[in-house]
């Protein structure tokens, strides 16, 4: 599977997991929580180029945040709050580590997927 259909897909899933949530099916927004990380997971090992590999790992660790949200809000599991503070955290050293191994922000910019595709349009 090419990178960019995975990028698809985890954003797909990322979206049927909040909406399920917002909507009052937290059980089912875990479980699709399940393919958001597996798609993650494989974008940063399919990621050769290091900076955008930071930025896929910080997308990972949005997700796992608002699973641990999720799991904290619906489900009352009190160390999820903790552990997605956390997530949030290791997600903006991510993005610096990002920077690090780039030419700048506006480089980092350009690779986030999200920001991508709107300045395509």
């Amino acid at each position: 599977m090419k990178k960019e259909s995975l990028e698809i897909t985890n954003s797909l899933t990322w979206l049927f997991m909040d909406g399920l949530w917002m909507v009052g099916f937290p059980f089912l927004s875990v479980l699709m929580g399940i393919p958001t990380v597996v798609s993650g997971l494989t974008m940063i090992f399919m990621e050769k180029d290091l900076s955008t590999k930071w930025i896929d790992t910080s997308m990972l660790l949005w997700v796992l945040m608002n699973l641990g949200w999720i799991l904290f809000e619906e489900m009352e599991m009190t160390y999820a709050l903790e552990a997605s503070k956390a997530m949030f955290f290791l997600s903006l050293i991510c993005l610096g580590m990002a920077k690090y191994h780039s030419d700048g922000w506006h480089e980092v910019a350009a690779k986030f997927r999200r920001i991508r595709r709107l300045s395509k349009t």
